[in-house]
């Protein structure tokens, strides 16, 4: 027997009123908070994006001025205390410079750097997106992180994931039979 009290019809209808409208306030706050400051947030770092794509552009010609200029860069990446590769890439260099804050331990940053090198990376490489529409273009493919996910070397597609899950289900299914006809068998046999 538990030390609780029984509430009344009235009591748990009340609580229950005031957890519905409790939880409606916090629905109502996120998405106020997805339709301002989200939304707001990821316009403002699509629009980096579509700015440094812009000068990434102006680099790819290998000439003496871009020579220093992404020598320039480069110094200046270091300086902040970033950690690169032997042989960083363009994408590499514009976006830390752009991203990494100083102030705050990379470790804690390199994630979030990493993950915008890639989607970067992918966007410069991808036919049809430019400055001018990258924006457009993370926004129909998911946002960052999605986009991230589908360049990793462990992503599978939607497809994939739905075959992969219908299989496991099949497999459920299977190994219940198989428990179901032991458990049969089991009180059959008990039965004798």
């Amino acid at each position: 027997m538990s030390n609780t009290t029984k509430k009344t019809a009235t009591q748990v209808a009340n609580e229950v009123a005031s957890f519905q409208n409790e939880m409606e306030s916090v629905r109502n706050t996120a998405i106020e908070w997805h339709n301002t400051e989200y939304a707001t947030s990821n316009a403002r770092l699509y629009g980096i994006f579509g700015k440094l794509y812009a000068v990434w552009e102006t680099l790819v010609d290998l000439d003496n001025a871009n020579t220093k200029k992404r020598e320039w860069i480069e110094a200046a990446v270091c300086k902040k205390g970033v950690s690169l590769p032997k042989k960083p890439t363009t994408h590499q260099l514009l976006i830390n410079y752009a991203f990494f804050v100083e102030g705050i331990d990379y470790q804690l940053q390199q994630k979030r750097v990493s993950t915008y090198t890639r989607v970067f990376k992918t966007a410069t490489a991808t036919d049809g997106v430019y400055a001018d529409n990258i924006a457009e273009w993370i926004t129909s493919n998911g946002g960052i992180e999605n986009i991230r996910q589908q360049n990793t070397k462990s992503a599978i597609t939607k497809a994939e994931r739905i075959s992969n899950g219908k299989q496991l289900l099949i497999g459920a299914y299977i190994n219940l039979s198989v428990f179901q006809i032991d458990s049969d068998s089991i009180s059959n046999r008990d039965r004798e």
